[in-house]
């Protein structure tokens, strides 16, 4: 599975999360075919992208 098409998907799926009164975890899961965990952690921003992690390390190193 292509990592860019994966984060895609969860984008789209934390989009889909936004627009819903309740949020309906384990169907939007099923829609976009993501993990429920990966989902939840991100939508709560408890968990970012790995793009996003590895870009705020490098800034940390690079500006000691």
């Amino acid at each position: 599975m292509s990592t860019t098409t994966h984060e895609a998907r969860l984008g789209l799926a934390l989009t889909d999360l936004a627009k819903q009164i309740m949020p309906n975890f384990m169907g939007t899961t099923k829609k976009y075919s993501v993990s429920d965990t990966t989902l939840k952690r991100r939508s709560n921003a408890v968990q970012s992208s790995r793009y996003a992690a590895a870009s705020e390390i490098r800034q940390c190193i690079t500006h000691v």
